[in-house]
C-alpha cells in the first residue's frame, strides 16, 4: 500500500485495521468457512473474495452470526466440516486459548487452512474485555502445540514511526490523522532503506498485528 492511499484510509481506520483489511482483500476463500468472532454484519464480512459458504460464532448477537455461542466452550458443529476458519481480531478477546484452537483444529477438515489476524501494539479495548498480546513467536508454539502445521505468521506494519503513530491514533483529531499516518509511513519507507533501521525498527521488532495462517495435516 502507498503512503498516498494508507493516510486516506487513516481518515476513517486505525492503521491496524487499514493493514488488516488490506491482507482481508487478498483472501480467496471456499467452500466451507468458519468465522470466529464474526456475523454477517462484520465490518470485514464483503472484503473477502471467493464462493463460499460462511458459518459465524460469536457471542454478541448484535452482529448476526450463525451461532450465538462463546468460544471458549467446544463449537456446536460436527467434526471436520470447514474448508478454511477464519477470525479477524478476536482472539485477543478470548481469556482461554486451548479450547477455541483446538476446536477450530477439530472442525477443520484434513488440509484445511486456518487464517486470522490479532493486535500486537495496541491500546486496551474491551469487548467485553481484553487479555492478551501474543508475539509472533508465541503463536507459532500454541499452533504447533494444537497439531497444526505449515505455521506462518507475518507482522503488519511499517516499522517504528507507524507504530506510535498507531499508539496515539485514537486520541487524535479526526483531522490530523491522515496527516499524521502520511509522515509517519514515509518515515518508515525512507528509513528502511537502511540496513540498521529494517534491524532494529522494522515491523518485524514494531508490529501493529500479527496475521497468522496455518493447515490441519
Amino acid at each position: 500500500m502507498n503512503v498516498f492511499s494508507y493516510a486516506a484510509h487513516c481518515f476513517h481506520e486505525s492503521p491496524t485495521r487499514i493493514l488488516e483489511y488490506e491482507h482481508a482483500r487478498r483472501v480467496t476463500l471456499h467452500g466451507n468457512v468458519l468465522d470466529l468472532g464474526g456475523g454477517s454484519l462484520a465490518s470485514y464480512a464483503k472484503l473477502m473474495r471467493g464462493t463460499y459458504k460462511l458459518t459465524s460464532l460469536n457471542i454478541d448477537p448484535s452482529i448476526s452470526p450463525t451461532h450465538v455461542c462463546d468460544i471458549t466452550k467446544p463449537f456446536p458443529l460436527e467434526t471436520g466440516t470447514f474448508d478454511i476458519a477464519i477470525s479477524f481480531n478476536t482472539f485477543e478477546h478470548v481469556k482461554e486459548l486451548d479450547t477455541p484452537l483446538a476446536e477450530t483444529f477439530r472442525t477443520l477438515k484434513p488440509g484445511g487452512r486456518v487464517i486470522f489476524s490479532t493486535p500486537y501494539l495496541k491500546e486496551i479495548h474491551a469487548s467485553p474485555d481484553d487479555y492478551w498480546r501474543i508475539s509472533s513467536s508465541a503463536w507459532k508454539h500454541l499452533l504447533l502445540k494444537h497439531g497444526f502445521t505449515d505455521v506462518h505468521v507475518t507482522p503488519l506494519g511499517f516499522g517504528l514511526f507507524t507504530a506510535r503513530f498507531g499508539l496515539i491514533y485514537g486520541p487524535l483529531p479526526r483531522i490530523l490523522r491522515p496527516i499524521c499516518g502520511f509522515f509517519s509511513a514515509l518515515l518508515d519507507k525512507l528509513f528502511s532503506k537502511l540496513s540498521r533501521y529494517r534491524r532494529m525498527c522494522g515491523p518485524h521488532i514494531y508490529p501493529l498485528a500479527y496475521i497468522a495462517q496455518a493447515r490441519k495435516p
